[in-house]
Parts: structure tokens; C-alpha cells; sequence
């Protein structure tokens, strides 16, 4: 082993599976009627982890992730990180166009959707983007495979980390494009690491920590995976925004904190 690897700092994956291994049978997401504890997120991880891997993804596959708020949402983001994988979220709302300029500038191999909402969106981007090789979806779909049931065949684990270097990149995410055409925006496993060191120190996170998530869980919201996993705290996520939902979750699960995006916040001063 190189020497030098006793000076990197924990990384991404390190920090997840920290965060997943410390607690077991406390809640960790509540999504509509399902909740799910961290020994079921830490397990589900392990399966998506293995699914991944069957499929010859690991160390620097690219993967893409387009999904409306759902449990499998959070596992997957933490199997991407743990096989080495380079993550680029698509929001639900872009256009198909966008999509696929987005899969081939950062030349995405894999994609991963919700097959509820985005197969035909899947189908389209699998006839105008040649590169792309995979497709898998959050249940049955007629395009791709069905990346729960590949899951599911597989025991659970313990979560390892990846061979990965504070250098390598962890994620491409794009702009918003308003200048042009969207601009990828490479992060490394450091700055990933950094960043949430940062909000760890930096942010004053309740010592209680019931997040509600009110924005796609596989785009922004996945910034505060692991601060809310290092504090054991619950993620509390809506399906979809609605400002009357939003102030009833707050009273009814006592929510201390919370992420929203400006044009939410307007709606919620109306």
C-alpha cells in the first residue's frame, strides 16, 4: 500500500458507510406510507451495489439518474458511490432534448429511471444517444432491465468502499444552462469530502435532525445524504411539492429542517 494513503481523508464512501453501519432499526426515510429503517437502507444498498456490479459497472462507469421522489432513490445513491461509480443526476423536469445532450456530453454509459414515469423518456433517450448501453428502471418497463428484481436476488453484504483516489471524480452535474447550452461541472471524491465537512462544521444542523425534503430526492436533495446520515437523522420526503403538505408534514412529524428552492420558498410567502 502506497504511504500516502495515510493522509487521505475520508471520502464519500467512507463516510456513507459509517453513517449507514451506526444505527439499525431507527427510521431513516419516510416516504408517503413506507418508512424505512437503517439497517433496510444499509441492506438495499448492498443488494443495488451487487446488481450494479453484475452488470460490469464499477470504477468509473457513468451513470445517470432521472427518478420522482421513492425509497429506491436513496439507496441507489449510496450504491453508485460505493462501486466507484461517476454520478450525473437529470432533473424531472428537463426537456428531452436537454437529457440528451446532457448523456453525451458527459458520456453517460448507463441509465437509471423510474419505470413509472420516465419509460418512454428512457425508449427516446436509448434511439438518440449511441453510447448509452444500459438501462435500468425502478421496477418492470419494456425498455431495459428491471433493476429492483436484479436487486432482489442478491443477499445482503457489508458495504465496502470503492478504490478510489481523493483525485478521481466522483460526479459531473450540469447548470441550468441559462447562459447556453448546460455545463458540466466535474467534482472530485475531495471536494465531495470537503463540502460536507464543511456543512458539518459550517451548518447548524438540530441536534434532532428530521429533514424534509421537498425537491427530487435524485437531484439537489442528494447533497444532504450524508450529513443527515453522520447526525442520525430521518429524511422525511414529499412525492411531489405542494405548499398546504409541506406545512402539514412540518406539524405533524415536528420537521427541524428542511431544503426547498427559491421558486418553493415564493409559493410558501403567497
Amino acid at each position: 500500500m502506497a504511504t500516502d494513503v495515510l493522509h487521505h481523508q475520508p471520502l464519500m464512501p467512507h463516510l456513507l458507510i459509517e453513517g449507514l453501519n451506526r444505527f439499525h432499526d431507527e427510521p431513516c426515510l419516510f416516504l408517503g406510507d413506507k418508512v424505512a429503517s437503517y439497517r433496510e437502507v444499509r441492506e438495499t444498498t448492498s443488494q443495488m451495489v451487487q446488481a450494479l456490479q453484475s452488470k460490469g459497472l464499477g470504477v468509473g462507469s457513468r451513470i445517470a439518474v432521472i427518478s420522482a421522489n421513492r425509497p429506491e432513490v436513496l439507496s441507489n445513491i449510496a450504491a453508485m458511490q460505493l462501486n466507484g461509480c461517476i454520478g450525473t443526476p437529470l432533473h424531472p423536469m428537463g426537456s428531452l432534448d436537454d437529457h440528451a445532450y446532457i448523456l453525451e456530453a458527459a458520456e453517460i454509459d448507463t441509465l437509471i429511471f423510474d419505470a413509472s414515469a420516465f419509460s418512454d423518456l428512457a425508449r427516446a433517450l436509448e434511439q438518440r444517444v449511441p453510447g448509452l448501453k444500459n438501462l435500468l428502471g425502478f421496477g418492470p418497463s419494456k425498455v431495459g432491465d428491471d433493476y429492483l428484481a436484479l436487486a432482489a436476488g442478491f443477499p445482503p453484504k457489508p458495504l465496502l468502499a470503492p478504490d478510489v483516489s481523493p483525485d478521481d471524480v466522483a460526479s459531473v452535474n450540469f447548470t441550468g444552462g441559462t447562459t447556453g447550452k448546460p455545463k458540466g461541472v466535474m467534482s472530485t471524491y475531495s471536494v465531495t469530502s470537503y463540502m460536507t465537512q464543511i456543512q458539518l462544521a459550517e451548518w447548524e444542523f438540530p441536534d434532532e435532525l428530521r429533514m424534509l425534503i421537498a425537491t427530487p430526492l435524485s437531484h439537489a436533495a442528494a447533497a444532504f445524504l450524508i450529513p443527515v446520515l453522520q447526525k442520525g437523522g430521518a429524511f422525511y420526503v414529499m412525492q411531489r411539492f405542494n405548499p398546504v403538505a409541506f406545512f402539514d408534514m412540518v406539524e405533524q412529524h415536528r420537521i427541524t429542517c428542511t431544503m426547498l428552492v427559491p421558486v418553493m420558498l415564493y409559493s410558501l410567502l403567497d
